[in-house]
């Protein structure tokens, strides 16, 4: 838990807004982004406008997400979630996963595709 703890950032984290709408911003934080080879592993979070809501879970405003892109096959998965009451992570955390998700492909055009660029390129 402690290392999960260090690796989920600080509330003085550094993050930079990679896209949005009226409903969300989405943000990357390269100060935690670690490369290795041909894979990356980069937190990211979504901050909604208004609060989304799951069964089971009380309302949420932000999500925090820690992925892990293969450059080369152009795909990810997620390694942790978690859900914020507060904006840009803040609040209370009202649930999460900490275990590796499925790998996916990267759909071309979409915020995934963007975060993978960041990830891979603007390195």
């Amino acid at each position: 838990m402690l290392l999960l703890a260090a690796l989920s950032g600080s509330a003085a984290a550094e993050w930079i807004e990679i896209g949005g709408n009226e409903a969300a911003a989405t943000y990357a934080e390269s100060d935690t982004m670690r490369k290795a080879g041909i894979m990356v592993k980069m937190w990211h979070l979504v901050d909604y406008a208004q609060a989304r809501r799951i069964e089971g879970i009380e309302p949420y405003i932000s999500v925090k997400m820690l992925a892990e892109y293969d450059c080369r096959e152009e795909r990810t998965r997620t390694l942790h979630i978690s859900l914020h009451s507060g904006n840009m992570g803040a609040g209370a955390l009202l649930g999460g996963v900490a275990a590796p998700g499925q790998w996916r492909p990267i759909p071309p055009d979409t915020l995934v595709a963007t975060l993978h660029g960041y990830a891979c390129w603007m390195q």
